[in-house]
């Protein structure tokens, strides 16, 4: 018999043990992108709900202040700034000037519940009548201001939005023209 050779295939225990080391590494490093990568994409989404809310807001409280006349405003301080604001609307006019419906305000109430990340959670209600009306939800408390510039109201609204014990707080403002 000439030399028989017999063929072995297979893989030396060296070889196993390197490839499995190298697809654990390539498994693990994979895991912490896609860890990291949802947890930007849940921040983003809070941050997005947030800015949602904040614009809805800050609409909801310009629409209220709009057209307000300048001598009806009332509990800015002396920077010319009001965490709640009264006033009243032109109605109409007589023969002694301008007539006002009753004087409306808005104010910041707390809500009930803790929200992760938000120390006192809130919102803010118009009153009128004395009557509560929801106008902006998920504010915080300091979160609210109005200030008088020039003719102008600006508003400023701090909102948060909190999902899976995370939570997210944006910060933006508007303004409108108060009449004369």
């Amino acid at each position: 018999m000439r030399g028989l050779r017999t063929a072995r295939s297979g893989f030396t225990l060296l070889e196993v043990v390197l490839a499995a080391t190298l697809m654990a590494a390539f498994l693990l490093g994979f895991g912490r992108v896609f860890a990291s990568s949802e947890d930007l994409a849940k921040d983003s989404r809070l941050c997005l709900r947030a800015q949602e809310d904040l614009r809805r807001n800050l609409e909801a409280v310009a629409n209220v202040l709009r057209d307000v006349e300048f001598e009806t405003l009332d509990g800015f301080d002396l920077a010319g700034v009001a965490t709640a604001p009264s006033f009243a609307r032109v109605t109409g006019a007589d023969a002694f000037g301008r007539t006002y419906d009753s004087r409306e305000a808005i104010a910041w109430r707390p809500v009930p519940g803790p929200v992760p990340g938000v120390a006192q959670p809130g919102r803010l209600v118009h009153v009128r009548g004395g009557r509560e009306t929801l106008l902006a939800n998920r504010v915080p408390a300091q979160g609210f201001r109005v200030e008088m510039r020039e003719g102008t109201l600006v508003i400023r609204i701090s909102t948060y939005y909190a999902a899976d014990n995370a939570s997210t707080v944006v910060h933006g403002a508007t303004g409108v023209a108060v009449r004369n």
